[in-house]
């Protein structure tokens, strides 16, 4: 408005002066004052023209700059609304975040501004992703990535992420302005297309179900077509099924407690064989947290039909070697013993070498077949395993007896800890006295000359628990969770090579497990070897016993 009145009074500045001239060029008046007056009102009309154009140009400017700061709180309101959005200092101290960034990240504003942005990350300042988001704006440039970072209650999210510094015109770094979008759901989507692109194609058969109430929640296509064929299910039939709607005789609390470590963490995977639907299959379970809906077991069920006859097949021809090669070896050993007694004549120094070193090797096939043949028994279950009560007490008291022999041979003592009252237990004799001779051979074996390898007998809560402790070299951490494995042996800490099968341990944990017991070790390199097992007490639970026996 302003600017229009100036344009105005400037037109008719001008307008006075046009009329001062043509009046004096029509009168031919040659007045000084005259001309000097139209000249004053001309320049007073440019004077006013000129300030009329400043004004209007500062007006526009004015109005320009209130239509940018207009449109950049649009943008910022936009961006808040869209994203997630917080602002830093240059130290990384939060000072300001919307309402999406406290949804997101599940704080309350006073817990977060003034607290430093690094406690969003799963390692905090020296998580790598914050110390590359506050190295590229320390230097004034803009950071963009993804990255993973964690909630108040420790729940890892992955977060899209643009960070911008802003730059005073003296370059100062003021304060860096975060964008986030949370992309956890776009990934675990992704991530499960990619998973079902490879369960669909397998031959197993793959079945997913909530932790929470065992409900269906994925069937791969093999899973489907045995579901289809055997139970009727089509299309998404099973995802109103539940775990235990495969098979009647599933029972939901034996389920739970063989997934429990999985739960708490002590394994990554439960292996077992069982039958379904009349076929022998091995189930691999597993936790999947967050891959399908939730916390879900995964298991993969395959048929082992082919694989047991493998086994019996090869469980027969082994069977049959070693009862072939048990005769002649015994014969060999026998006529071995002859020559090294001298019943058939002295030998020089070296020929007893030579025969010295026969007889070990002789030995040591025999202890092999005689472990395989051992095997070979339990695995087909034609090894007695006729349960009756017996006395603990005195099957360890006779073991260790019988062993003492073979210790003084490697100058080791055994020293006896037993009740001095029998101790009741459901058990065969012949297969724990087999376990006691080989747990005592072995600690011998690894004792040192004058050493001394103790025998306890001592009650547990429910059980009675058999240790034999050796003063060996110890057995390494990475050899402990596969000793008991068939031909598995553990790696002489002190370089000294041990004769054996690497089957005894393997044997000795199936009698134990068929007594109803368990069998475990502790040890440290360099402090020795305490094997011990425990047998169930005869009043505690005979029905447990018999029932593993069986």
């Amino acid at each position: 408005m302003i600017a229009k009145r100036i344009y105005l009074l400037s037109a008719l500045c001008f307008a006075a002066a046009l009329m001062v001239a043509a009046f004096l060029l029509i009168t031919g008046s040659q007045s000084t004052r005259l001309m000097w007056l139209s000249v004053a009102i001309f320049i007073l009309g440019l004077v006013a023209l000129g300030y009329g154009i400043l004004r209007q140009l500062r007006d526009d400017f004015d109005g320009m700059q209130e239509k940018l700061q207009r449109e950049e709180t649009v943008y910022v309101e936009a961006l808040k609304a869209h994203t997630i959005f917080s602002v830093s200092k240059p130290d990384g101290t939060i000072v300001d975040v919307n309402d999406k960034f406290l949804n997101a990240f599940g704080y309350q504003r006073e817990e977060i501004i003034g607290r430093n942005g690094s406690l969003t990350y799963p390692q905090g300042e020296d998580d790598p992703s914050y110390r590359a988001v506050m190295t590229h704006v320390g230097r004034g440039l803009a950071w963009s990535g993804e990255f993973t970072q964690v909630t108040r209650s420790g729940i890892e999210v992955v977060m899209q992420c643009t960070t911008v510094p802003l730059i005073d015109t003296a370059g100062n770094h003021l304060k860096s302005i975060s964008l986030r979008t949370d992309v956890t759901e776009a990934r675990r989507s992704a991530a499960r297309q990619r998973l079902t692109a490879i369960l669909e194609g397998l031959p197993d058969q793959v079945y997913a179900f909530r932790v929470s109430d065992l409900s269906m929640v994925y069937l791969n296509d093999a899973a489907r077509d045995w579901c289809f064929m055997r139970l009727g299910w089509e299309g998404d039939t099973f995802r109103k099924k539940t775990l235990l709607d495969l098979d009647d005789s599933l029972d939901a609390e034996a389920f739970r407690a063989r997934a429990l470590p999985l739960l708490e963490g002590q394994s990554v995977s439960v292996v077992y064989e069982g039958m379904h639907e009349g076929v022998p299959v091995e189930i691999n379970l597993q936790l999947s947290r967050g891959t399908f809906a939730g916390d879900c077991y995964v298991a993969v069920v395959r048929d082992i039909t082919v694989r047991r006859e493998v086994e019996d097949a090869k469980r027969e021809i082994v069977s049959v070697v070693s009862h072939e090669m048990r005769t002649p070896l015994t014969s060999i050993r026998g006529s071995l013993g002859l020559l090294s007694s001298g019943t058939m004549g002295a030998l020089d120094e070296q020929a007893a070498s030579v025969l010295a070193i026969a007889e070990r090797n002789c030995e040591r096939m025999l202890l092999v077949v005689n472990d395989m043949l051992d095997l070979e028994k339990i695995q087909s279950g034609m090894m007695d395993f006729t349960l009756n009560v017996i006395d603990l007490t005195q099957i360890v008291a006779l073991s260790t007896e019988d062993n003492e022999g073979f210790a003084s041979q490697f100058g080791v003592d055994v020293a006896v800890q037993l009740p001095d009252h029998p101790v009741r237990i459901k058990g065969n004799g012949d297969r724990l006295a087999q376990v006691m001779t080989n747990l005592l051979s072995n600690a011998v074996k690894f004792s040192p000359k004058g050493g001394t390898v103790e025998v306890r007998l001592e009650p547990r809560k429910d059980s009675w628990r058999v240790s034999v402790t050796d003063a060996g070299p110890g057995i390494p951490e990475a050899d402990k969770h596969t000793i008991f494995d068939r031909f598995s042996q553990a790696k002489p800490v002190d370089g000294v090579e041990r004769k054996g099968s690497g089957l005894g341990l393997h044997i000795v944990q199936n009698i134990i497990e068929r007594h109803g017991g368990t069998i475990a070790l502790e040890s440290r390199v360099g402090h020795g070897a305490t094997f011990y097992f425990d047998l169930p007490r005869y009043d505690a639970d005979c029905a447990q016993v018999t029932h593993a026996a069986e």
